[in-house]
């Protein structure tokens, strides 16, 4: 079984055409659409063959001991798939007490590549997004992917002036 939350429109599409394409490689599966807490109920009692989900994070520093540390696993916590090892234990530990920066960074790096190299899950997309930052704001990173800027690290700048914008329109 595939178990994704039900009423969730385009989820309903993507639960029938995973399931196709397992088929094509050989593995039955059936999707089943659960109600929300339903769902919820099961993944937390790791009560299931598969599930489909979407995750999101916000702009600011998100600790990842909640979706992928083995205690989170132990505990029914959020590490519904039985992510982690002493290894990445300890990056989750690093990248949460880590005072500079740039150690927190590379935690979070070495995280992302173990990760990805045991692939305990497949992340079908990850959204782009268009981030516009006044300037008033001075301290501003961009990153590539997710959060895509940490608004956290955002200082008034003490050059901004505002201004208006005057345009003239041509017909």
């Amino acid at each position: 079984n595939l178990n994704y939350i039900s009423q969730r429109g385009s989820i309903e599409d993507m639960a029938i055409m995973i399931t196709e394409s397992m088929r094509k490689a050989g593995i039955e599966a059936v999707p089943q659409a659960l109600e929300f807490s339903t769902f919820y109920q099961k993944a937390y009692a790791h009560d299931f063959d598969a599930l489909l989900g979407a995750w999101s994070m916000s702009a600011g520093y998100t600790d990842q001991a909640q979706l992928w540390s083995t205690e989170a696993w132990k505990s029914n916590g959020s590490n519904f798939l039985g992510f982690g090892n002493a290894e990445s234990d300890s990056l989750i530990r690093v990248s949460n007490t880590a005072l500079d920066v740039n150690d927190r960074n590379e935690a979070l790096k070495q995280l992302q590549a173990v990760i990805y190299d045991q692939t305990p899950c497949v992340f079908i997309f990850a959204p782009r997004a268009i981030v516009i930052v006044s300037k008033e704001f001075d301290n501003v990173t961009f990153y590539r992917e997710r959060p895509y800027v940490a608004v956290n690290t955002f200082k008034k700048s003490d050059q901004y002036e505002e201004t208006a914008i005057v345009t003239d329109s041509v017909q």
